[in-house]
């Protein structure tokens, strides 16, 4: 067994078995070090690629409102979660997923009408401002800027 220098990342042989637990522990080592999401607990159920925030109880689904608090969107669901469960959350990073309709170039916003979503509409009126979430690299990609 050999590894690499800097992450210690076990190299792998063409045709040895059990690479791929060889690779998901790699990656592991990968994401402690890069950081690329967190988990926290969900307080209500969430779907993957919802975006989030993070509130004093837990994590919901984004929404600007037009008054009252907001709370600063932290990323993307990776996966499903019900409430009182843990969460990953992506919050760096180029985030893909099939389910978005994007559009390359273009800016993206928390929506002010559906929790959860994204937009490209900004609406200056209200309290508060959108936030900026990000900008499509692709039809099913986000490069995240929070």
């Amino acid at each position: 067994m050999s590894y690499t220098d800097k992450y210690e990342l076990e190299e792998i042989a063409y045709g040895v078995s059990g690479w791929n637990g060889i690779l998901t522990t790699d990656l592991q080592i990968l994401d402690d070090v890069i950081q690329t999401y967190v988990i926290s607990t969900a307080k209500e159920t969430i779907s993957g690629s919802k975006l989030v925030e993070v509130r004093t109880d837990g994590v919901y689904k984004a929404l600007t409102t037009l008054s009252g608090v907001d709370y600063q969107p932290l990323g993307f669901a990776i996966e499903t979660a019900t409430s009182g469960n843990p969460i990953r959350i992506q919050i760096i990073g180029l985030y893909e997923n099939t389910g978005l309709t994007l559009v390359a170039g273009t800016r993206y916003y928390t929506s002010r009408n559906t929790a959860g979503e994204i937009t490209s509409a900004v609406v200056v009126s209200g309290t508060n401002s959108q936030d900026y979430i990000g900008i499509a690299v692709s039809t099913s990609g986000i490069v995240l800027q929070i």
